[in-house]
């Protein structure tokens, strides 16, 4: 099956998810989200200079992406971000400076496309390869993990970084937190012989997605019309503590079908997810 592709390190980072230890027992337990406001990534393996460039959302994405120093520095491996929203606290506060008539900010308008995140840490970390962001509404994990499977036919490794924020107070919508996850992915080796695919086997989890059509008493993800930013998590969760090897996910006109061959391990969380 060549619409796989294996996990072999995944980085996690939200505001109150301090350690890997966290964000396993978030996934199983789905704690509460405090209430407050959120400190940001620390993003240190960012320049001083260029970290001034980046929202707290982009310092949530280098704080996950910023685990994997080597592929973000190798020019074979591709990088893919996904976001529903990018950085839509910063873009609404340009429209809202536009309609007042005070003029837009070029340095904010750069970073809050959708892509501004995307290259302001290839440049941090001299990346001159391939990259894209991607958005598909809440099923843009989804999307952006289509789009890694299909680009490991090319390249060696994808580096896929998803992120989102806490929804603007203008969203109205509760419960929502910033966070980002990083995956760094490898094409699935099934040929060969048996003892060097068992040693590939036991590098990490395969996981694939499909879309199929809606059945007639499926219903689409009420989240298409909310604007809340976390409908990831719900991936995130499956990956770290679900037992399930399948999930379901629909959309407006077909389903989205993640399958895993097992869970995402502690020893695959990258040192310091999370802090």
């Amino acid at each position: 099956m060549k619409t796989c592709a294996q996990i072999i390190g995944c980085a996690l980072w939200a505001p109150h998810l301090q350690s890997a230890g966290a964000w396993l027992e978030w996934a199983r337990t789905g704690a509460a989200v405090p209430e407050g406001p959120e400190p940001k990534a620390a993003a240190a393996t960012v320049a001083p200079m260029l970290r001034r460039r980046l929202t707290p959302l982009g310092r949530a994405a280098e704080e996950t992406a910023g685990r994997f120093p080597q592929a973000l520095s190798d020019d074979g491996t591709a990088l893919v971000f996904a976001s529903r929203w990018g950085d839509i606290a910063e873009a609404r506060r340009e429209l809202l400076s536009l309609a007042a008539g005070t003029g837009v900010s070029p340095t904010v308008f750069a970073t809050s496309v959708h892509n501004g995140i995307a290259a302001v840490l290839s440049i941090a970390h001299r990346h001159h390869g391939f990259q894209t962001a991607v958005a598909a509404g809440p099923f843009s994990l989804e999307a952006g993990f289509a789009s890694a499977v299909g680009l490991l036919s090319e390249y060696r490794r994808v580096l896929l970084v998803s992120y989102d924020s806490r929804s603007p107070d203008a969203f109205q919508e509760k419960n929502t937190f910033t966070h980002a996850a990083a995956f760094l992915l490898e094409p699935q080796c099934e040929d060969g012989p048996e003892d060097v695919f068992r040693e590939r086997w036991n590098r990490g989890p395969f996981a694939a997605v499909t879309t199929r059509a809606l059945l007639p008493d499926e219903t689409p993800d009420p989240r298409l019309d909310k604007l809340t930013g976390t409908a990831d998590l719900d991936v995130i969760r499956w990956l770290l503590a679900s037992d399930e090897p399948f999930l379901t996910r629909r959309d407006r006109h077909a389903a989205w079908v993640w399958a895993k061959s097992g869970a995402v391990t502690p020893n695959l969380l990258a040192d310091g997810a999370g802090a």
